[in-house]
């Protein structure tokens, strides 16, 4: 009987515990809604902006694959997209050193070939409005962000809109609440898809949908002689809601230190544990299915 126990353990199949950062990427639009507008929108971005965008003035990024797939989950049949992102150096061939030589040169270069290129796979939600991409990465969130905001407006009509944000996680959140003083907090803030589950960050979310607004930046700045409240309901429901739909930068005092907090520094990581040797698109596939679940269960 021990024997066949041990024999059982031996058979386990040795796992692998992949991590991802989350974009929330929200399209507004009256034409179409919900997956239907997000699988166009990822469409034209692949087509419109396939040649890439410049993130800066040494830096381009393009979406070199999309693929978009069908996935069975509990009886729903859910729109999932995967593929792949570059991020590529520009130089215009002047001034390269050749160190053999050691003398300055110009190379001519082929054109839209781009040296220094880097790539990372993603996935997108269609139906939970969120792209994933592992931590390690060597294309930086932030690179991602300005990815995004460069290249949707090729990509949607004009009356269309959009907002993209890096989904944070609860540690800069609680760090901001719980600080022994609040002396000033700065929060941008958009309007939800209704994907929410707390009292206080819906009722904030409804006071900026009720403006009819785009985006809502709050400026707290605290009295001389007091604190900001932390428990204050405003506070903690605009602070919840930029947690996936914006940001926040606060000042705060620990022990006898003043530090800022910038929510962007704490990207939400989320996990999913695979077999070893699964194939990275099983993974995405899988990971996939976990955050339409998540969100699913949200709205419901």
């Amino acid at each position: 009987m021990a024997r066949a126990k041990k024999e059982k353990r031996a058979k386990k199949v040795p796992s692998k515990k992949y991590t991802f950062y989350g974009i929330n990427v929200k399209v507004r639009s009256e034409e179409k809604k919900g997956e239907a507008l997000y699988l166009d929108v990822f469409q034209r971005l692949y087509d419109t902006v396939g040649k890439g965008v410049h993130i800066s003035k040494d830096k381009g990024m393009a979406v070199k694959s999309h693929n978009v797939q069908k996935l069975e989950e509990d009886n729903n049949e859910i729109s999932v997209i995967t593929g792949t992102i570059v991020r590529y150096e520009l130089s215009d061939g002047d001034a390269w050193y050749n160190d053999e030589k050691r003398e300055v040169q110009k190379v001519d270069l082929p054109k839209n070939v781009h040296p220094g290129t880097v790539e990372t796979e993603y996935v997108f939600i269609p139906s939970a409005h969120r792209f994933y991409f592992l931590t390690n990465s060597r294309i930086s969130k932030l690179q991602l962000l300005s990815f995004f905001k460069l290249a949707l407006p090729k990509a949607i009509n004009e009356n269309q809109d959009f907002e993209v944000d890096i989904i944070t996680g609860s540690d800069a959140i609680t760090r901001i609440l719980t600080a022994d003083k609040l002396k000033s907090l700065k929060i941008h803030v958009s309007y939800s898809n209704d994907d929410l589950n707390d009292k206080s960050i819906e009722l904030v979310d409804k006071m900026v949908k009720d403006t009819l607004a785009k985006s809502l930046d709050l400026n707290f700045q605290s009295k001389k002689s007091m604190d900001l409240n932390q428990k204050s309901e405003l506070i903690e429901g605009a602070l919840g809601l930029a947690k996936e739909n914006g940001s926040a930068t606060a000042k705060i005092v620990e022990g006898n230190k003043t530090k800022t907090v910038h929510t962007v520094d704490y990207p939400k990581k989320t996990d999913i544990i695979r077999p070893k040797d699964e194939p990275f698109i099983g993974v995405l596939r899988a990971f996939a299915k976990k955050i339409f679940n998540e969100y699913r269960n949200i709205k419901n």
